[in-house]
């Protein structure tokens, strides 16, 4: 996954490679030791959804049209990055049911440079995971 991109903002834009995008923004400069620093990722369609209802069972998916392997390997960048990861149960639920990809692949084959990044920072292999939950049913 290593296709061109447009870079729109900041001017001039152009085109750059996908892989490293993400990594390049460099989020951890904006840590400090005594203070968190917290970043979001959303994708979203056009229409402003990032989910849909799942339909037969409880819960929801993201929508087919916003799922797909650039915005998985931009959040896997970003992902790459932090110290923590927050989830949600029902995130829980639909990976143990294989409904939904594990959150940080470091591991897999086309994520290793990401794993490769995280050992030259001296971060762990994985970042920690933290689970909202309202109910505590894993």
């Amino acid at each position: 996954m290593d296709e061109p991109i447009i870079r729109l903002y900041p001017q001039p834009g152009g085109e750059q490679s996908l892989k490293g995008t993400y990594l390049a923004h460099n989020l951890r400069q904006h840590a400090s030791e005594d203070q968190a620093f917290v970043y979001t990722n959303f994708v979203v369609s056009l229409d402003g959804r990032i989910a849909l209802p799942r339909g037969e069972t409880q819960g929801m998916n993201v929508p087919r049209s916003i799922a797909n392997n650039r915005d998985w390997r931009l959040f896997q960048e970003l992902a790459a990055q932090a110290d923590l990861i927050i989830i949600s149960s029902d995130y829980i639920h639909n990976w143990a049911q294989g409904k939904a990809p594990e959150i940080l692949q470091v591991d897999e084959p086309q994520f290793a440079d990401l794993g490769d990044w995280r050992r030259a920072c001296g971060l762990s292999p994985q970042a920690d995971v933290a689970i909202i939950s309202k109910n505590l049913r894993f």
